[in-house]
């Protein structure tokens, strides 16, 4: 089998089975989605904070 045939009958595969699959997909997309903004959020602050305390305790960064 060349790697061409291979990679035809993943396709064909995966296009059959995206019933099932495509659903929690786009649970997962969503979820992400929600979660991931909130937690760039807190990053940001994590940033601030430890650039504010460095700079209080007088070690610029």
């Amino acid at each position: 089998m060349t790697t061409g045939d291979a990679v035809n009958k993943s396709a064909t595969v995966a296009a059959i089975s995206s019933p099932w699959w495509l659903p929690v997909l786009h649970k997962v997309s969503d979820g992400a989605a929600l979660v991931l903004p909130i937690l760039g959020v807190l990053w940001l602050l994590i940033q601030m904070f430890w650039w504010i305390y460095s700079r209080i305790k007088g070690k610029a960064v």
